[in-house]
């Protein structure tokens, strides 16, 4: 097999360690296959095919106490080296290893497009077309400033009595659709109450994705208590209109008071739990909303 390396970012999805094997990514990478899982035994295992060879990899058992972001790195030729976090991983021989989660994770910009706004085109194009180069810049290595004034640019692109997005969309008629993960269902956070689901489509193939209108991505359950369940218009409404995306105010309502709480417990290094789902929110925007750039950049091209 010829030698190659790969890199992935992600916020762990599951409580540590799973109950089951987990899937922490499948892809074809270069020509292979790769398959990263996690394990009831708390170890990491990874599996690289191409046409002629299959390499199969388990670490030694990582211990992870905080729920956060990772940034795994994956190498092989003959055998196959994993780091996490830049911490060389071992393998399922050489005992226990301590991964801190960190948050300066920067994602590939494979996931960006770059592109100029038109000078002919209408001003509702151009604040979309500005608004979405924005969003990209923001959701690459995010602070909490950008990810709350992520919250109140996606307010006003889908949410919005008047959303930019369908004032933009009247002339292409495009089928609007936003890619979430297939049934990841919602998971207790290890050390509270509450549950998340992680919806970025950031690093999952095609075939481990559906699409969905609008109201329906708009109503996905991302996060759970104890007696609310919210959705993804509930969290960029609240970042929005409360956290200070758009308004900053007291929260008053059982959700906004509920989302409060949690953030004040629960933090990705500073950056509140809500604001993270803003993160996961933002990436399947960009994704759902690159046909109409791109159909917009024709039209002026």
């Amino acid at each position: 097999m010829q030698e190659g390396t790969f890199v992935i970012s992600f916020m762990m999805p599951f409580e540590w360690p799973p109950s089951q094997k987990e899937k922490i990514f499948t892809g074809k990478v270069a020509g292979n296959n790769i398959a990263v899982r996690a394990t009831p035994n708390q170890s990491i295992k990874v599996v690289i095919t191409d046409h002629n060879e299959t390499l199969s990899y388990e670490s030694c058992k990582i211990n992870i106490q905080k729920f956060g972001y990772f940034k795994m790195a994956i190498g092989w030729d003959e055998d196959i080296t994993i780091a996490m976090n830049g911490e060389l991983i071992p393998n399922k021989d050489e005992g226990e290893i301590k991964v801190e989660p960190k948050s300066d994770f920067k994602l590939n910009p494979r996931n960006q497009i770059q592109f100029q706004i038109p000078q002919d085109c209408s001003h509702e194009e151009e604040v979309f077309l500005n608004a979405y180069l924005d969003l990209q810049k923001k959701v690459n290595n995010p602070s909490k400033y950008d990810l709350l004034k992520a919250s109140g640019l996606i307010r006003q692109m889908i949410i919005d009595g008047s959303p930019v997005v369908h004032i933009v969309n009247r002339e292409y008629r495009l089928p609007i659709k936003f890619p979430v993960v297939i049934d990841n269902q919602p998971v207790k956070v290890p050390g509270a109450s509450h549950q998340i689901r992680n919806i970025s489509p950031v690093f999952s193939s095609n075939e481990e994705l559906k699409t969905l209108k609008l109201d329906d991505f708009l109503s996905t359950i991302i996060l759970k208590d104890n007696s609310h369940n919210f959705s993804v218009k509930d969290i960029v409404k609240i970042c929005a209109n409360v956290k200070g995306g758009i308004h900053l105010g007291k929260p008053e309502s059982g959700k906004e008071v509920a989302i409060s709480d949690i953030d004040n417990q629960f933090s990705f290094d500073f950056i509140e739990l809500s604001l993270a789902l803003v993160n996961d929110i933002t990436w399947s925007y960009l994704k759902g909303l690159r046909p109409l750039v791109r159909e917009i950049l024709k039209k002026y091209s």
